[in-house]
């Protein structure tokens, strides 16, 4: 997997504003990791993703059954807890599925939330607990880690939530963010890499569920209009 620092140092050559042997320094790896962390997070539920739907647990509107036997895909569990509970992730996730939890109630610290991976890992571990009152988190799956990726903001010396396949994206991306703060344009030929993995990371991650799982989204789509023709969500 490749670090936050290898991405920003090869964004820095893509235009040669570093030579081929130096790295950036203290402020270009600061500006960069600045613009990485901004450019992974719009990437997400956008060239990379579906949008997230909201669900409520707990409160005046609670659709706690839409999670009575697992999370429906890219969901965004908008929790008021008054009681500890735990709740089995997607059993068959697809990469670039999404979760994500926020604490409405702000009381995770006293009443936990666990996300049992449910045969997949989370965090690399079977499960977690989240116990940090007013939490916002989410995580994508990495169908070739079988691991729920955190996504936050990353520190230099922290690994990519995507795949090394994809490096090129964000490194050529990047390059183009940074390139304009030091009067530099894109080459003709980056701007060709960036097209190829622009539809490369489009195609990996817009896929639509199969329309035999349509059916574990039953529920949800009842509370939220049904479902359309392709099974997608109305």
């Amino acid at each position: 997997m490749t670090l936050a620092s290898a991405i920003i140092r090869d964004a820095y050559r893509e235009s040669m504003l570093i030579a081929s042997v130096s790295s950036p320094n203290v402020n270009e790896t600061a500006e960069g990791l600045d613009r990485l962390n901004s450019l992974i997070l719009s990437t997400i539920g956008n060239e990379a993703g579906q949008e997230l739907t909201d669900i409520t647990l707990g409160g005046q509107f609670d659709q706690s059954s839409t999670v009575s036997q697992f999370v429906p895909e890219n969901a965004r569990l908008t929790v008021i807890q008054t009681a500890a509970r735990t709740l089995d992730l997607h059993p068959t996730p697809y990469d670039g599925q999404r979760v994500a939890v926020a604490d409405a109630g702000a009381n995770l610290a006293t009443y936990n939330l666990i996300l049992d991976g449910n045969g997949r890992r989370i965090e690399t571990a079977a499960s977690v607990t989240l116990n940090t009152s007013s939490l916002s988190r989410q995580w994508m799956y990495r169908a070739d880690a079988g691991n729920w990726v955190r996504l936050t903001e990353l520190a230099a010396s922290d690994q990519m939530p995507f795949p090394v396949e994809f490096d090129d994206y964000f490194i050529v991306s990047l390059a183009l963010r940074l390139n304009p703060r030091h009067r530099q344009a894109l080459a003709q030929e980056s701007i060709a890499a960036l097209d190829r993995a622009k539809g490369q990371i489009r195609a990996r991650y817009r896929k639509r569920r199969p329309s035999q799982d349509s059916g574990a989204l039953g529920l949800l789509g009842q509370s939220l209009g049904g479902l359309d023709s392709a099974g997608l969500l109305r």
